[in-house]
């Protein structure tokens, strides 16, 4: 909107605003708070008229002012007289820096926008590069400047402004700054605050500093690194990031000449190491690693033990940095073209099965790694290398340590998703056996991951060859699984049939829609195997799919169809007001019904009265019905109460009256001497028998049938199974009983004849 304007324009059409404003504050101000507005970006309007007692029209001043700066960045975007007015304005955004931090964000977003959008213009670039001396020293104040908790926001602008700006701030003013934070990390009288400050700003600097002048802070950063601080830790190994990091050939060739010093500190100060610390660590160990390649074997054998551990880490950062680093160490060691494939492999996997002779931590964390190799280089891995595999989880699974049997299911999960049956078949039988061999304790903590590994058996192997391995004892397990996917399978069917049911009525969409997602799901899989982007996608796939095959797009697509939102409309003519407190009521995540509601049909008649029509019944019969009924009603007969007692207790279709009858609240009660009895409800009790169980036929009555009483509980989905074999039961007792009775019958009538 205010790209190429002229900021002569910005100070001819808002200047007015604000000295209006002006006038209006000298007619209440008082002679102590009596200021000039001299311009319109530095004004204190509201404070004026807060203290002249115009508290409404304070704040309509204040939010003016502050509309006026949020334009500033605007037209900062390409102006056409940057050269002649930015002398005129650069005065006033450096006040504004620094007296004024509601409106650093503005001004700093103006900066941004000046550096940014004229990198190509020769002219301004150069005119903006001028002020770099008077604008990075405020910025860096503000970001070294501890914030209250409304801050925040401004020092990481601020940071941000710094590094933008220093890619046109001219070299001198640079090696002045970077003087100033080494003499600022190297001092006693800094605070911990500053400290951590001023290594973010010496990380920003690092990329801009002649290499003569980097060793005093890469000194701080190896003492950084052994720091008690956490904080101080992360920072020195982003700074030393960096400069590993750097695209600039001069750094590179600075950090390729002292590598060797490098691996040294790196190594020893991995004892000293603070959690908070990995990831940023992990990363500068990347860079190394790449750096180094088949060169040096020896540091990725030493470094190799902390990739692994940090596979177990909390942070998701360490722990996903942990995971690149072994794809990238296996990457590197299977790339040597001087051995066979075998033997790289070989010594890649046994980097990783070292770490099984080692703690109980360091087993989990390696059965991890262990994981992660064996989805990256499946393609790699040849039989004696899974069956090795194979055979120390099935011993390893007997272990009491909670975490290593859990990192043995994930293990199990991968391979199993990712090598092919015919590799995996001979070790079925052990690997069954070791797991219903586990402690009772062990399987009652691990009977879900029990579950979902016999899930995953059955649908590989089959349900016959499953059943034949395991013990007894787990027939009932192994029957219910075999059931579950049966019946989840034929649902899916059905729901599959309503579908194409459905596009069929449509007009012969979803034919096409089953073409194609066909399609997507034969290209999706490749000899049967889900082509998953990371293995966090390989176990939600296992975890969830069933027989038929179901895909992690199909999976993912699910995913989003949960996710709808939809807007009832109970009339097709009105639309939703959003802005209705209301609104929210017609917000639904579930499809509504497409039946429309039962439409009442309401009228008033001439006297007044409303009839409501519900439907099914003819309007003039009800209103000449309703009317006879009224028609006894008097507004001034003292006797209404009694004429409506009788007009009600006269109808026999009851539609007026209630008729109690039952147990609890239902129970009929005494009828008044006025009051007619209430008809008597059969509820089914008196064919109940007085001496025995059962019930008993009744001359003159209907013969009972209703064997089961009706309980809202029935209606539970969870108990169905149990109602029905009820039921069963039920029915069976009775035609037992039924033949029994005509077995009797007939001796009866024999002996009676003989």
């Amino acid at each position: 909107m205010f790209r190429t304007l002229s900021w002569d324009f910005l100070f001819h059409s808002f200047y007015p605003l604000p000295r209006s404003c002006d006038q209006r504050v000298r007619r209440h101000q008082t002679g102590h708070l009596r200021q000039n507005l001299s311009d319109m970006f530095y004004s204190f309007v509201g404070a004026m008229l807060t203290a002249a007692g115009e508290p409404s029209e304070a704040k309509s001043c204040d939010i003016l002012q502050r509309q006026i700066w949020s334009i500033l960045p605007g037209f900062c975007t390409r102006p056409t007289d940057l050269v002649e007015s930015l002398r005129g304005i650069a005065k006033i955004l450096g006040q504004a820096l620094d007296e004024r931090p509601d409106l650093q964000l503005d001004v700093m977003a103006a900066l941004r926008a000046l550096v940014l959008k004229n990198m190509e213009n020769d002219v301004n670039r150069t005119e903006v590069a001028k002020y770099a001396k008077n604008y990075l020293p405020r910025l860096l104040q503000i970001y070294t400047t501890e914030a209250t908790s409304d801050g925040s926001n401004q020092r990481l602008a601020a940071l941000e402004t710094v590094k933008i700006y220093l890619k046109i701030t001219p070299q001198e003013t640079i090696d002045e700054l970077f003087e100033k934070v080494v003499e600022k990390l190297n001092g006693d009288e800094s605070s911990q605050f500053l400290l951590q400050a001023c290594v973010d700003v010496a990380a920003v600097l690092l990329p801009y500093v002649p290499i003569a002048k980097l060793d005093g802070v890469l000194a701080f950063c190896r003492t950084a690194w052994v720091s008690p601080d956490a904080t101080l830790q992360k920072k020195g190994y982003r700074c030393f990031g960096e400069l590993l990091l750097s695209d600039q050939e001069a750094l590179q060739a600075y950090a390729a000449g002292h590598m060797d010093t490098f691996k040294t500190d790196f190594t020893q100060a991995y004892s000293e190491t603070k959690p908070p610390a990995k990831a940023a660590r992990l990363r500068c160990l990347s860079a190394m690693v790449k750096r180094s390649g088949l060169t040096d074997k020896s540091f990725l054998k030493v470094v190799f033990p902390e990739i692994v551990m940090c596979t177990k880490e909390i942070s998701e950062n360490a722990r996903q940095s942990a995971f690149e680093l072994v794809k990238e160490v296996g990457n590197i060691l299977l790339s040597d073209s001087s051995r066979p494939e075998e033997e790289n492999v070989a010594e890649y996997f046994e980097l990783m099965l070292s770490g099984l002779a080692g703690t109980p931590d360091g087993v989990a964390a390696s059965i991890v790694a262990l994981s992660h190799a064996v989805y990256e280089f499946r393609d790699k891995l040849r039989k004696p290398m899974v069956d090795m595999l194979m055979d120390n989880m099935n011993v390893l699974l007997a272990s009491n340590t909670r975490d290593i049997v859990t990192a043995i299911f994930g293990f199990f999960k991968v391979i199993f998703s990712r090598m092919a049956d015919f590799e995996l078949g001979p070790h079925v039988a052990r690997l069954v056996k070791s797991v219903s061999g586990m402690e009772e304790n062990f399987r009652r903590h691990f009977r879900v991951k029990i579950r979902d590994l016999f899930t995953v058996l059955i649908r590989k192997f089959g349900y016959t060859m499953i059943v034949e391995l395991v013990p007894e004892s787990d027939h009932k397990l192994i029957n219910n699984i075999r059931k579950t996917q049966e019946r989840e399978k034929r649902q899916k069917k059905e729901k599959r049939n309503d579908k194409k049911s459905i596009a069929g009525d449509g007009g012969g969409d979803g034919g096409e829609e089953d073409v194609d997602r066909k399609s997507r799901a034969g290209a999706a899989s490749i000899g049967g195997r889900s082509r998953a982007e990371t293995i966090n996608d390989i176990l939600d796939e296992l975890a969830s799919s069933d027989e038929d095959g179901g895909t992690v797009d199909d999976k993912r697509r699910e995913k989003k169809k949960k996710g709808n939102v939809y807007i009832t409309e109970e009339d097709d003519e009105e639309i939703v007001d959003f802005t209705d407190p209301k609104a929210s009521q017609k917000i639904s995540s579930t499809m509504p019904s497409k039946s429309k509601r039962k439409q009442l049909d309401v009228r008033v008649a001439p006297d007044g009265r409303i009839i409501i029509d519900a439907g099914g019944h003819d309007r003039d019969d009800d209103a000449a019905s309703l009317s006879s009924r009224m028609s006894g009603v008097s507004l001034n007969d003292k006797k209404k109460g009694k004429n409506r007692s009788e007009d009600t207790d006269g109808d026999d279709d009851g539609s007026f009256g209630y008729q109690a009858g039952g147990s609890g609240i239902h129970r009929p009660l005494k009828s008044s001497r006025k009051e007619k009895p209430a008809k008597k409800v059969a509820t089914g009790a008196e064919y109940r028998a007085k001496k025995a169980g059962g019930d008993v036929k009744l001359k003159g009555r209907p013969d009972p049938y209703a064997y089961i009483p009706l309980d809202l509980k029935s209606s539970n989905k969870r108990k169905k199974a149990k109602l029905v074999g009820q039921f069963k039961g039920f029915v069976k007792g009775a035609k037992k009983g039924a033949m029994k009775g005509s077995k009797d019958s007939k001796s009866r009538k024999r002996n009676f004849q003989t």
